[in-house]
């Protein structure tokens, strides 16, 4: 999607020699693009995960590039803290440094054995900082996704 905006400077006008010229006018364009990217983090024998991983207990998905950015994935399989213990949960995180921060939308989507999306939490506008990550500590109950297919 791209967004074009033009700033008008304002409507002076120049007098020379007693003469009066029309206004010198400029103008300026803001191109705004997006970029999309996709990764899989995908866990296998996730009961043997789980049962390895304490509370708190993060696993770091390989660094992907996506919308000219190197990110990586948290992933917490017994909850990112005390509150969310019952849950799963999952951070999408910057590891690159970047002065002013990237702004990103993101989306996690469980996929099901045929590799179709059955549960999806997104989140918009976030600002990303080095190893600051924006998402999710109750994605779903460890629970509800052990029964589920």
């Amino acid at each position: 999607m791209n967004e074009q905006r033009t700033i008008d400077s304002g409507q002076a006008m120049s007098t020379t020699g007693g003469s009066r010229r029309p206004p010198q006018r400029s103008a300026s364009a803001v191109v705004a693009g997006t970029e999309s990217g996709q990764h899989l983090l995908k866990t296998e024998g996730y009961s043997r995960v789980k049962d390895a991983s304490p509370n708190g207990g993060e696993i770091k998905s390989r660094s992907f590039r996506a919308g000219g950015h190197s990110w990586y994935i948290g992933y917490y399989p017994s909850g990112y803290n005390s509150d969310s213990t019952d849950y799963i949960s999952i951070f999408l995180q910057l590891d690159e440094n970047v002065e002013n921060g990237v702004k990103a939308e993101y989306k996690f989507s469980l996929l099901d054995r045929a590799g179709k999306p059955s549960y999806s939490r997104s989140g918009k506008g976030a600002t990303f900082f080095h190893d600051d990550g924006w998402g999710f500590r109750r994605v779903i109950k460890r629970e509800q996704l052990e029964k589920s297919e």
